[in-house]
């Protein structure tokens, strides 16, 4: 099957990202690679979780403590490079472009629809920084639940679910990946790949937003 060369990338990356979604042999179909640069430099990689992909204005969301190593990367350097890569469906997206904080409504909203004992880890962790013991984080998350009145995250008899949530700490939040370039990539017979690179100019409106140019397009060899 050959890759379509549509004017816009962002269907495919939809279309995509449901097929595996489908799959019960990929695990986090949602999984992307994400590649930053910090104020050395240095560049590095993890995976995280796109939790949302916003069509047609063409970014994703993620969302992390804004103490983490990949924030204060993206605070040196808001640029980051992504890789999606199904290998059950042979297929692989790369993606680039610049990243900035999400809208506060955003990260409420996806904060609010986490499990009661993810939002106290988020209270508890001070994400990428240095601790004693897996025993002294169990602690710190036992007096989080305790100060908003939970019950022990830990304990064998915990429940699953409760009405209660706690708020979204000030210190973590989400970001929008916004694609200034998008590449397909789709095995093929005997290493006759396709790929297929789409670019966009992005130019900033106000503090989450950009104005988008028209997508163009080139087919790469493998």
């Amino acid at each position: 099957m050959r890759l379509p060369e549509n004017a816009d990338p962002l269907p495919v990356v939809g279309q995509w990202l449901e097929e595996a979604t489908k799959l019960a042999a990929q695990p986090n179909p949602n999984a992307i690679t994400l590649a930053t640069v910090g104020a050395d430099g240095r560049p590095s990689a993890r995976v995280v979780l796109l939790k949302s992909l916003v069509r047609p204005a063409g970014f994703g969301l993620f969302y992390t403590n804004h103490g983490s190593r990949k924030a204060r990367d993206l605070e040196a350097t808001p640029w980051a490079a992504g890789v999606m890569h199904w290998d059950a469906l042979g297929r692989q997206i790369r993606f680039e472009g610049p990243v900035v904080h999400a809208l506060d409504t955003e990260s409420d909203r996806y904060f609010a629809s986490r499990d009661w004992k993810s939002q106290i880890n988020a209270w508890a962790s001070r994400q990428s920084q240095p601790i004693e013991s897996a025993a002294e984080l169990e602690s710190k998350a036992r007096e989080v639940a305790k100060r908003f009145g939970f019950p022990d995250p830990l304990a064998t008899d915990a429940p699953v679910s409760t009405d209660k949530k706690l708020p979204r700490p000030d210190y973590w939040g989400g970001y929008r990946f916004w694609f200034a370039a998008v590449e397909l990539w789709q095995t093929g017979n005997n290493r006759f790949h396709e790929r297929l690179r789409y670019e966009r100019a992005l130019a900033r409106r106000g503090g989450s937003s950009f104005e988008a140019g028209p997508w163009t397009y080139a087919r790469l060899q493998p």
